[in-house]
């Protein structure tokens, strides 16, 4: 069975998060993708493990990442991967989404050829910080669960094991980008798939789930996918990480927030959370059916 797990973020200044694969200059992109998502999702597991004692190592299953037997150094991340089959976020209420670049003096050492490792001078650069500024704004996130596997993976108790890692959320992206979770607004609900083909979502979704959408009024930005180990891998990646274009509900003139009225194509399917007091129409998500397998 399908579940979504929810809670709102409240956001102190905004947040920190890199367009992947930039090195001088690094623009933010305007929201969390699911990978950011993922990664703070399986930072608050870690310490609730820790608290439960539970052994990391039982946890942890890796996929090989190739033939080679090399050790590869991967993000926490991976110990949900096999359960958590989407991440997704919606902005609530009304706000800009102020994008800018600091100019910062920042290590150059990953960066730098290997001629000029030995002359420190070279080991310290200006560089373009990219920040997205959206001072006590909120976000609505949302995790898609597999409640069979995670109960594989967490034991009978994943349910508190989950609202408790959403709980523990401190930051999204950089470690500055402080976030304070809104305990009463945690809610795990089965979800429920409908048939509907036009549907409107507050939440930001992939492009290639619309059918005949015209985005000229609103945001699209590339997230690399969040179905592989390749994209919580730390160094040289192997193979090549896809890249997704997901359709964002902000404004492309004024950055701030809309809904998104769309036809979905046959790649998307629709998850409808259901509670005792019926369904919730205002959190719907769409997620590529293929991720749900």
């Amino acid at each position: 069975m399908i579940y979504l797990l929810f809670a709102n973020l409240s956001i102190f200044w905004g947040y920190s998060i890199k367009v992947p694969s930039t090195s001088a200059f690094e623009p933010a992109l305007l929201m969390p993708p699911p990978t950011t998502l993922l990664g703070a999702l399986a930072r608050g597991l870690s310490f609730i493990l820790r608290a439960k004692k539970f052994s990391i190592g039982e946890i942890v299953t890796l996929r090989p990442l190739s033939r080679s037997k090399k050790p590869k150094l991967v993000s926490f991340s991976v110990t949900i991967l096999d359960f958590i089959k989407y991440a997704t976020a919606c902005p609530i209420g009304d706000f800009c989404f102020n994008q800018t670049h600091d100019m910062v003096r920042t290590e150059a050492i990953p960066y730098l050829q290997s001629k000029y490792l030995t002359q420190p001078s070279t080991w310290f650069g200006v560089h373009a910080w990219g920040r997205t500024y959206v001072p006590n704004a909120s976000l609505r996130i949302c995790f898609c669960i597999d409640g069979e596997k995670a109960e594989e993976k967490l034991g009978k108790d994943w349910r508190d094991f989950l609202k408790g890692s959403i709980a523990c959320i401190m930051a999204v992206g950089a470690k500055e980008s402080m976030v304070c979770v809104d305990y009463d607004s945690i809610l795990l609900a089965r979800a429920e798939i409908s048939d509907l083909r036009t549907v409107t979502t507050r939440y930001y979704l992939p492009l290639h789930c619309t059918r005949n959408f015209k985005p000229e009024n609103c945001v699209i930005e590339e997230f690399w996918s969040h179905r592989g180990i390749n994209s919580f891998s730390f160094g040289k990646v192997s193979g090549i990480v896809e890249r997704i274009p997901y359709l964002l509900p902000i404004r492309s003139d004024t950055r701030r927030p809309v809904k998104i009225k769309v036809e979905l194509s046959d790649h998307a399917s629709i998850l409808v959370p259901v509670t005792n007091n019926g369904r919730i129409s205002e959190d719907i998500v769409v997620i590529d059916r293929e991720w749900l397998k």
